[in-house]
């Protein structure tokens, strides 16, 4: 049975989920976790954020459907959101959706922290507020 995304953010909220001890606690790992808590398993498994956006749907018998930022496009509870490479992140971010408005996204991601993937503290699995920019990075 699978659980509701609430159920999942309260069961995972200041832990850490590895797959892998050599990659740590990445942000990948908790959107995969949640797809399958949540949906479906993924079909094939890539550590980075960006490859994932830019392969295509992860999810078995799926395809993505991939909405770019827009002031119309507003990400609702339990989307998956991918966040653009930077020059100190060449492999991206990607967290899940608890709510959103115009203004600005609560995710639930993570790694979101320093990004050393040790899971404690802010690169546990966490709650944040972004603002929105429809303007910038992936869908």
């Amino acid at each position: 049975m699978s659980m509701t995304t609430k159920e999942v953010f309260d069961k995972w909220i200041g832990k850490k989920y590895e797959e892998s001890r050599e990659l740590l606690a990445q942000c990948v790992w908790f959107v995969k976790l949640f797809a399958k808590e949540v949906w479906f398993p993924i079909k094939w498994f890539s550590w980075s954020a960006i490859r994932w956006w830019e392969t295509g749907s992860p999810f078995v018998g799926t395809e993505w459907v991939r909405v770019e930022n827009s002031i119309s496009a507003v990400p609702t509870s339990g989307s998956i959101i991918f966040f653009d490479k930077t020059p100190k992140n060449p492999y991206g971010h990607v967290a899940v959706v608890d709510s959103a408005d115009a203004n600005s996204i609560v995710l639930v991601e993570q790694n979101a922290g320093s990004g050393n993937g040790n899971g404690i503290g802010a690169n546990a699995i966490t709650r944040r507020t972004v603002g929105y920019t429809a303007r910038y990075g992936r869908g």
